[in-house]
């Protein structure tokens, strides 16, 4: 049990180094922003426990996003745990949905967003936000301020890497006291979604 344990623990890290340095396989579809967001929300009530409150608001119309649609399951489930975890004394989880018409090259942290027409996801926190001379590294693989907690650092460098994977970008806003904003953009689709796949077909390997 214990050999199997650590192989599992093994292929997970591995995943994530893989989501990181972006040659992880992926199985990109249309999928609908909302639609993806809703689904996540009432597993998210559960985990977040009783002191966090979970607040989503979705815009309509609804943005469709070509990406792999378990990779933006992790995604949001990385954040709001990671934003549970700045919440300790409790606080409001905030999921919102949005687009953006970018008309010429925005800087956003060290890079810069090009033009074009974006669906946005955003995870904001009300917790103690992040030290400005720390906000710089945090999606650096391994980096983290947690690891007498058991932090392995990989959970924001693996959000950074499938995001851009799935050509999209990635920025953080925190000031200490009023809590962090992760803002996401990715490329809108303006083709129908994709239909559901089988579980079946999902777990199946890539050949």
């Amino acid at each position: 049990q214990q050999v199997l344990e650590s192989a599992e623990r093994g292929a997970a890290l591995m995943k994530q180094l893989l989501a990181f340095a972006r040659q992880q396989a992926l199985r990109p579809r249309v999928v609908e922003l909302n639609a993806a967001v809703n689904g996540m929300a009432e597993l998210l009530k559960r985990l977040l426990g009783s002191r966090v409150r979970l607040s989503v608001e979705i815009e309509e119309p609804g943005r469709r996003v070509k990406i792999d649609p378990t990779q933006l399951d992790q995604v949001i489930m990385n954040l709001a745990l990671n934003a549970r975890d700045a919440m300790a004394e409790g606080g409001t989880l905030t999921i919102r949905t949005g687009h953006a018409v970018v008309l010429r090259p925005e800087p956003i942290g060290s890079e810069l967003l090009p033009p074009g027409r974006w669906a946005m996801l955003e995870v904001a926190d009300s917790g103690a936000g992040i030290p400005a001379e720390v906000v710089p590294r945090i999606f650096e693989p391994f980096f983290t301020t947690r690891r007498d907690q058991g932090g392995t650092g990989l959970g924001l460098s693996t959000v950074h890497g499938i995001v851009r994977q799935s050509g999209g970008f990635i920025a953080v806003e925190s000031k200490r006291g009023e809590g962090t904003t992760f803002r996401i953009w990715l490329p809108r689709h303006d083709g129908p979604a994709d239909p559901e796949l089988p579980a079946s077909l999902l777990a199946r390997p890539r050949a």
